[in-house]
């Protein structure tokens, strides 16, 4: 479709120079489109009169431009006024004048390089203290004749050499001769100043020797530190001539990306100097434009050097999307401006109108159109684009947005049907424009009033909706009897509540460690989602998500979800409210369900309403439940926790459960005492002298620390266990059609993602960030998994994050020479999934380009959505990935043993697992773990307490454990209570009963006893303060659940009592935790007495 443009001659279009001269070709084009001309010089930009007289500004050559003129600039946008720019990424080339030169901060590198500076001598190695993850991985520091070596076997985590040292007074550049390896293409160096706070630059590295250069604003706030004042705010930079002490190395963190192996650098020459002339450009002047600035908001098309484009914006379709921005993307054809809006081909023509203004000072809407490639004013063809643009710009009326208020819904719901229209000023407004809107046969017309403002919105309902039925909507914009512009997009009624329900043969369930499908096994080939217009957005338009009201674009997901399908994915995870976890992403989700039900692609969605840290009973109901979304078979599972295994107990992070730790110990030793004396060990205190969690190094490495960091991980295992059981259950009680999970996060030392919750969940999902791209990481993730098969009793496994950072932040680009580096490495990940037997697998993540609140770029996608090879590879490895297999039993016993070193399972993942998993797998074979506890019984399991030491009846056993899922008193009628904090019975019940409900965490077989009054040794048992009074009514295998049968408390009317209950092996051990029930007289209630749990 071409459009018909109304322009309005005689606008004034400033052309800017550093001259002050306008090309002569150029002035032609532009006046030609309507417009008179004048030249815009540095000068002029600072001439505020003259600029606001403004009605274009075009930028000739976008990237270069004046440090002094970004004020002015963000200026005139706030104003509402229109710019042109010329060439793509604008402002990537900030220079500043010197000696009547303008220099950008390249130029400026170079004429510091030559600059005399003052030599600052390196302090001798013996000043330099090492910081590091790994103390066992050998690393060397040296200083010959004033050069700096250093040497590290391999990167884990952060490896990195500090010393204090002063700068000259004044110092605001350093600069050092510096030489890489093959492996070491980069390095960081920290400053710390005197009042504690930290700054990091990255430089990069050659194998031959270089001199680099670091100026203020190449350093970053590292937040990870505790000034005594506040630092690291808008604008904030790092002051040289503070500086207390100096940091180089490399870590994960900062030097992403480097090729794994022997790592090393060298230093020499270190100079401090002050510039001769400006080398900090303006902070904070120039506000983010969307598609515009930062440079990376623009990508270069691959097939078209030089030619950018920018990553899909909100186009217009579907109102009521409060929309920041309407994003128009134009090819010329045929002597005219066409919009191509189909996304199926990234252009660099476009249109963007700001419809917040980039910032809150703006008074009115901006437009800002590109011809992001080389310049050409010699190209009749060029020149014809530009004058097609001028003309467009002439245009006074815009259609923001058109359509329907939602993409999907239920037909029961409303529907509104119309546009949004924006006048450019109050002549275009008086004229007015029309709209002609249709949905399927309704069709309806509205005229804007000159009454009602600028920006005006004009809608009606649609009725007379049908289930399980597409529609098409448009809408239009007429002004003057002309054409201006024209919007659709599909409109998706889903199937009635009822017909959802019925839907069992599409729903997904967990049969052993199968997920099955219509009675087939199934093999989730997924993917996590986040569309491709994610790439290179701000940070709080990130956060909103993929999901959200005026980002999620139908015909992007169906471009997305189109590609996925052809490269075999069949899954995709998602958030469901988006990162801020308050986004109304309802309709969209019905309308992306359907999407993807046509496909037989299957999701699962995060919301941290299901998060036990964040339980929210009526945000999941409203969200998952009442809202029918569980009804869908798409949605199988729910996503609880987005990576607790970094956080949760990571540094002070465990403070949150001391606590808990302390009520514990308490209950699982008898007392603080009992347990130092099982520890053989002073545990670690607050200031109060209270106990707290174990340390990092604890958690990291062996020590006589041994025993109370397993009991501490025993410890994490129950209260996770217990977090998620009450969390999984409201899930399954709001949404009882989905599986539950979540993402583990990474395998830490702080990791209880494998041992813990396990019991409660359908399916376990590890992370491989942690998993060296080497065969080393081969290994210890296929150890992981194996020891999931274990630790998750047989479940299904799918690894659900994995993937490799490729954007280089000194450049600020993709780094595309790594995407082959990129494939190889999920190549691995498939090739270990499938000789493991896992059942599934989902990178991270499908979008390229620029992820901004992370610094990274994971996608397997590019930022236009074209596929990378480690999405190519999909096709190979998909059907491999969907085959039906068997999980291995295994043929090479492996004794495990998480208590044998401090550092638990994560330890043993990356020393002697993965060695073991390697011996294995060279021999052909799989490991089968094994433990004391294997085939075992209640009445057989050898008694070892936790930490390896003698079970002594006061500490809690190694491999008997056990879960309370609730507890049941029989009331008055006969009928069984739930007993969640207390229960109110008439006094004289007589006998009072209760049962519990059990779980069995441990390996150990709980076996259940034949007669009560003479149990067998080893019978499962419940103890009434030391006394048997129940049993439970069958065994229960690890991870069984089980009810007791009735236990009659012995009371005495009138008589307050406590009740302790206890499960024991019976004649070996008690285990679990204590149950306390207070019965007592109800205060101020006559003849009412109280069962309450303490």
């Amino acid at each position: 479709m071409s459009l018909s443009l109304v322009c309005v001659h005689g606008r004034l279009a400033g052309v800017f120079d550093f001259g002050g001269e306008v090309d002569a070709k150029l002035r032609g084009t532009v006046e030609s489109a309507g417009y008179r001309v004048v030249g815009v010089s540095p000068e002029g930009l600072l001439d505020a009169k003259f600029l606001s007289g403004l009605d274009l500004l075009i930028l000739p050559n976008a990237s270069r431009f004046p440090v002094v003129g970004l004020i002015p600039f963000r200026t005139f946008i706030e104003s509402g006024k229109d710019v042109l720019f010329l060439g793509p990424q604008p402002f990537s080339e900030l220079t500043i004048l010197h000696n009547g030169n303008w220099m950008n901060l390249a130029e400026r590198y170079d004429n510091i390089k030559a600059s005399s500076y003052q030599r600052v001598e390196f302090p001798e190695a013996t000043a330099w203290s090492r910081a590091c993850h790994l103390k066992e991985i050998p690393s060397e520091l040296t200083i010959e004749n004033g050069t700096f070596s250093y040497k590290l076997q391999q990167l884990r985590g952060w490896d990195s050499y500090g010393t204090t040292i002063s700068l000259p007074a004044g110092t605001d550049i350093l600069r050092v001769e510096a030489k890489g390896s093959e492996n070491t293409t980069k390095f960081s160096v920290e400053i710390t100043e005197k009042d504690g706070s930290r700054w990091v630059a990255v430089k990069p590295l050659t194998t031959s020797w270089q001199t680099i250069v670091a100026i203020p604003q190449d350093f970053r706030f590292w937040r990870d530190c505790r000034p005594s004042r506040p630092r690291g705010h808008e604008g904030d930079l790092v002051r040289m001539e503070e500086c207390q002490s100096i940091v180089v190395g490399l870590s994960d963190t900062h030097t992403k990306g480097l090729k794994p192996g022997e790592q090393g650098f060298q230093l020499r020459n270190l100079g401090a100097l002050k510039a001769q002339f400006p080398v900090v450009d303006s902070k904070n002047e120039l506000p983010n434009i969307e598609t515009f600035y930062p440079p990376f908001k623009q990508v270069e098309i691959l097939d078209k050097p030089g030619h950018f484009h920018t990553p899909v914006r909100f186009c217009g379709r579907g109102i009521n999307q409060n929309p920041r921005w309407r994003w128009n993307p134009f090819v010329v054809k045929n002597g005219k401006l066409i919009p191509e809006n189909s996304l199926l081909t990234m252009r660099h023509i476009w249109m963007t109108i700001l419809l917040d203004g980039p910032t809150t000072a703006s008074r009115s809407c901006s437009r800002l159109a590109t011809i992001a490639a080389p310049v050409k004013l010699d190209d009749p063809e060029y020149l014809e684009a530009v004058a097609l643009l001028c003309q467009r710009l002439n245009q006074r009326v815009e259609l923001i947005a058109g359509g329907t208020d939602k993409y999907g819904l239920f037909a029961e719901q409303q529907l509104q049907l119309g546009a949004e229209v924006l006048f450019m000023d109050d002549e275009a407004l008086a004229k007015g424009a029309i709209v002609k809107a249709k949905l399927g046969k309704t069709t309806m017309e509205f005229r804007t009033s000159p009454d009602n403002g600028r920006r005006q919105r004009l809608a009606g309902e649609v009725t007379g909706l049908k289930p399980d039925t597409s529609y098409t909507a448009t809408a239009e914009l007429w002004v003057d009897g002309v054409l201006n512009d024209a919007i659709e997009h599909e409109v998706n009624v889903v199937p009635s509540r009822e017909t959802l329900a019925s839907m069992d043969k599409e729903r997904i369930r967990v049969v052993g460690d199968n997920f099955m499908l219509a009675g087939k096994p199934w093999y989730p080939v997924g993917i996590n989602l986040f569309f491709t217009n994610m790439a290179c957005l701000d940070g709080p338009d990130y956060l909103r998500g993929t999901m959200a009201v005026g980002f999620y674009d139908p015909k992007l997901a169906d471009k997305d979800l189109d590609t996925m399908a052809k490269l075999g994915i069949n899954m995709a995870a998602i958030h469901l409210q988006g990162d801020t976890h308050r986004e109304k992403t309802y309709n969209n989700l019905l309308d992306f369900f359907t999407r993807c039900r046509r496909r037989n692609i299957y999701v699962m969605g995060y919301i941290r309403a299901a998060d036990p840290k964040f339980l929210n009973e009526g945000i999941l109901r409203e969200v998952v439940g009442d809202s029918g979304l569980t009804l869908f078979p798409t949605l199988f599972a729910i996503d609880t926790s987005w990576e607790p295994g970094n956080y949760w107990f990571r540094d002070k992070n465990r403070e949150w459960f001391d606590r808990q730790w302390r009520t514990w110990v308490a209950d699982r030793y008898g007392s603080e005492k009992n347990a130092m004396a099982d520890w053989a060990f002073e545990p670690r205190r607050d200031k109060d002298g209270k106990l707290v969690s174990p340390s990092n190094d604890q958690l990291v490495h062996d020590g006589d620390w041994r025993v109370y960091v397993a009991a501490y991980r025993r410890f994490m295992d129950d209260e996770t266990s217990a977090m998620w059981n009450k969390s999984a259950s409201l899930v399954r009680r709001i949404a009882p059609y989905q599986l539950v999970s979540f993402r583990q996060g990474n395998t830490l030392p702080q990791d209880f993602a494998l041992t813990g919750p396990v019991a409660h969940l359908d399916f376990i999902c590890p992370e491989a960030y942690t998993i060296n791209h080497s065969e080393d990481g081969y290994d210890a993730a296929g150890f992981i998994t194996r020891l999931i098969n274990h630790t998750g009793n047989g479940k299904p496994i799918v690894w659900m994050e994995f993937g490799k950072a490729i954007w280089n932040m000194e450049t600020m680009k993709t780094d595309f020479s790594r995407l082959d580096e990129v494939a190889d490495y999920h190549k691995m990940i498939y090739e270990m999934v499938l000789e493991t037997g896992a059942n599934g697998t989902a990178p991270w993540w499908w979008p390229g380009g620029y992820r901004v609140n992370e610094g990274s770029d994971c996608g397997i996608t590019n930022a236009d959505g074209s596929p990378r090879p480690a999405a190519l590879m999909l096709k190979h490895y998909a059907p491999l990935l969907k085959k039906p297999r068997t999980r291995p039993v295994g043929d090479i016993l492996f004794e495990y043993d998480r208590d044998a070193h401090a550092g638990g399972y994560c330890w043993l993942a990356f020393n002697a697992g993965k060695d073991a998993y390697r011996a294995a797998r060279k021999a052909g074979k799989q490991l089968r773990f094994k433990t004391l506890a294997t085939g075992t019984t209640s009445a057989t399991v050898p008694l070892i307490a936790v930490g390896n030491v003698p079970c002594t009846g006061t500490n809690p056993p190694k491999y008997l454990n056990a879960e309370i899922n609730g507890i049941q008193v029989k009331d008055a009628n006969g009928q069984w209570k739930s007993l969640d904090d207390q229960i109110i019975l008439p006094e004289g019940t007589a006998p009072i009963e209760i049962r519990l409900d059990l779980l069995n965490l441990g390996e150990a077989t709980w076996i259940a006893p034949k007669n009560l009054t003479s149990p067998a040794s080893g019978d499962v048992v419940v103890l009434s303060n030391g006394e048997v009074a129940g049993g439970i009514e069958a065994n229960a295998p690890r991870f069984g659940k089980v009810m007791t049968k009735p236990i009659v408390l012995k009371t005495e009317i009138g008589k307050p009592q406590v009740f302790s209950l206890k499960l024991a092996a019976y004649d070996r051990t008690s285990f679990g935790p204590s149950i306390l029930i207070n019965y007592d007289k109800a205060p101020s209630k006559p003849n009412i007495i109280l069962l309450r749990l303490n």
